[in-house]
């Protein structure tokens, strides 16, 4: 596997900090913080949380291949399960490229009915953000599945969304 360029490295580490942003979001709203592996450790604990936020959870991509989101939300109470996308992107690279097809794993592969693709950073190329703005508002490709919601927030807006559940 050939090494991480320097970009590559920036972006994984800009990537973290907006994660890093919601996790203490989801701490200050009473929602325990656990990884994929410690859920699936503990699972019947973890199962009688009321609030959980379970990061790093995998999906199968549109590829068939293996993929992982920042977080799946569940909320008992309120009966909702929200999985999480973050992408950040600070300078002129390849994440804005990668919108279309984030959009396409919330439509298509992953089996939550509510997503929210979180954008942070000021490097999208010209029209990227309007497009999946666009995308989410149109319910592109969501023919046939009623329920399903796709919403494109900051994390300001998630810190909203999250403190009005």
């Amino acid at each position: 596997m050939p090494p991480i360029s320097n970009q590559g490295r920036s972006a994984n580490q800009h990537g973290k900090i907006l994660e890093g942003q919601i996790t203490p979001i989801l701490l200050g709203n009473d929602y325990d913080v656990v990884s994929w592996a410690d859920y699936k450790k503990n699972k019947a604990k973890f199962d009688a949380e009321d609030k959980l936020a379970i990061t790093q959870v995998p999906y199968t991509t549109i590829y068939g291949c293996k993929g992982k989101t920042e977080f799946v939300m569940i909320n008992k109470t309120l009966g909702r399960r929200i999985r999480i996308e973050c992408k950040y992107q600070n300078a002129a690279g390849s994440v804005d490229e990668k919108l279309p097809y984030t959009y396409l794993q919330a439509a298509l592969a992953y089996e939550e009915d509510e997503t929210i693709l979180c954008l942070g950073g000021s490097g999208f190329k010209k029209g990227a953000k309007e497009w999946l703005k666009k995308a989410c508002d149109s319910r592109w490709m969501l023919e046939g599945k009623p329920n399903r919601k796709i919403k494109l927030m900051t994390v300001d807006e998630i810190t909203a969304f999250i403190n009005d559940l």
